[in-house]
């Protein structure tokens, strides 16, 4: 929580002030998307993008980069997640309605999935709590996951988090955007929606 003067901070009107920030980091990446497994140029951008914020991160091979944020009073450590993959798609230069803003300049690539929005989503989240953290009650994790799509880099990212950096993470947050939501509109749903699958192997001796 954030309090400022002794007053709760508006956090609606901090992100409307990044909405210009996060325009640009959306279009960057949407107009220069990568598949699952080869986001090389995508990671340098988003840690270039850190760099400018002064957010200490660690890019993790083959994972992708956990950044963090520590607040200024005690409290809990939230992850906060994005991923950065985009899908191997050719995008039409139109929409239903008239012609696209911008659109992929990597052929045959495209973000159709909407990683470029949560990836400017969470950069500019981080924007605003690294600027506020000396009210924050509590660390920030940030991460940005590679080959979200392919599903398997978070194989990577996850335990460096836990076993290499030792990050005692007390509750995780994410989101992604949804074509069936109207814009401005916000869908807290219950139930496992954010739940991956997994295969395991169960072997029976008799």
């Amino acid at each position: 929580a954030f309090r400022q003067n002794g007053e709760n901070m508006d956090i609606l009107n901090e992100a409307k002030k990044n909405f210009d920030y996060m325009v640009r980091i959306r279009r960057h990446m949407h107009e220069y998307p990568e598949n699952s497994g080869v986001e090389y140029e995508t990671v340098k951008y988003i840690a270039s993008e850190l760099d400018a914020l002064g957010i200490e991160y660690v890019v993790v091979p083959e994972g992708g980069i956990i950044g963090q944020i520590h607040g200024g009073k005690p409290g809990k450590t939230v992850l906060l997640r994005a991923d950065m993959d985009a899908l191997p798609i050719k995008e039409s230069k139109t929409n239903l309605t008239k012609e696209k803003v911008c659109i992929s300049k990597n052929d045959g690539v495209s973000h159709a999935c909407g990683h470029d929005a949560h990836t400017a989503m969470l950069l500019a989240e981080a924007k605003i709590l690294n600027k506020n953290k000396e009210d924050l009650n509590g660390n920030i994790v940030l991460l940005f996951e590679r080959g979200e799509e392919a599903g398997g880099n978070i194989r990577n990212l996850l335990p460096y988090a836990v076993e290499t950096m030792k990050l005692k993470i007390d509750t995780c947050m994410a989101t992604h955007v949804k074509w069936d939501v109207p814009t401005g509109t916000i869908s807290a749903e219950p139930g496992a929606v954010f739940s991956g699958a997994y295969g395991f192997i169960i072997k029976l001796h008799g």
